[in-house]
């Protein structure tokens, strides 16, 4: 019954709870979601992305199934589409970016860095001093930090106990990481390294 069944009529039956019409809107939709992709990617100033239409499609039906809303119409659904892709496709463009500006940072395990016991305890001392120094400058780039760096939550763990969202405390770590970056130079001048 749902296999000819308009876009209209899978949208009314997907309110009533129907995951099949959900199942079949989305196979139904999916060859004009790709075409929609394929023009903002087009659209996009740099024209040589990483991403593939089908890739951005794959990721707006994720977030869709996810966010659970109820589509009025056809067209509040195509709107719906179109708004997530092009939020697919700045975050994408934000993260290839950061990664871009972090990648010349050496990354250094904390089980390759041996400290005697007096060493810690100065180590200590310092990094509760640029936490300290941190919370007075922005709060919530230390509260991410402290809750991904020292508590071990995942950045969807971290998002939801701030109450942000994930690329917002993607910003808030960054922000956090380059002041730390930025303290480490100033402290290795005030020490005469170079």
């Amino acid at each position: 019954m749902l296999d000819d069944a308009p876009i209209t009529v899978l949208l009314s039956k997907i309110k009533e709870g129907d995951k099949e019409a959900e199942d079949r809107l989305m196979r139904l939709a999916y060859k004009i979601l790709c075409r929609m992709a394929r023009r903002y990617l087009a659209a996009e100033p740099r024209r040589h992305h990483t991403l593939q239409p089908s890739d951005v499609v794959n990721e707006y039906v994720i977030i869709a199934r996810k966010s659970n809303v109820s589509y009025q119409s056809r067209v509040h659904f195509f709107a719906f589409a179109a708004k997530v892709m092009r939020h697919i496709l700045v975050d994408h463009e934000r993260n290839r970016k950061a990664k871009k500006r972090w990648d010349h940072l050496e990354r250094i395990s904390l089980e390759d860095v041996s400290l005697s016991a007096e060493d810690n305890a100065s180590l200590t001392v310092i990094v509760r001093q640029l936490l300290e120094k941190l919370k007075k400058i922005n709060p919530n780039a230390c509260r991410a930090l402290e809750l991904i760096g020292f508590e071990g939550l995942s950045l969807e763990e971290t998002a939801a106990e701030l109450n942000m969202s994930s690329s917002t405390v993607k910003r808030y770590l960054s922000f956090a990481r380059a002041w730390l970056h930025l303290q480490r130079g100033k402290g290795r001048e005030r020490s005469g390294q170079s």
